[in-house]
């Protein structure tokens, strides 16, 4: 019988522990706002050029006309690919 009462004993308090570790758990806070996305004004501008002379690095498949930045910079063809193409 002292068994049966010390289980239940246990079974309630380790009820009690889970609920209270879900209710308080510190892993689940409110996920916190950053201030770009509520702000009337922009705090950054972010600009991208589509220029390929002013990139650091531009490859192609190798049929551009656009010549590749910089000279050592490997085509945009794997061997597998090239082999399966017409």
């Amino acid at each position: 019988m002292k068994y049966v009462v010390s289980w239940i004993a246990g079974a309630i308090v380790g009820a009690a522990l889970f609920l209270a570790l879900l209710y308080y758990n510190p892993f689940t806070e409110g996920k916190k706002i950053s201030p770009l996305a509520v702000s009337e004004r922009p705090m950054l501008d972010l600009t991208f050029s589509t220029v390929p002379s002013e990139s650091l690095a531009y490859t192609n498949n190798g049929n551009s006309r656009i010549k590749r930045r910089p000279d050592g910079i490997a085509d945009l063809w794997e061997p597998a690919i090239r082999h399966t193409t017409w």
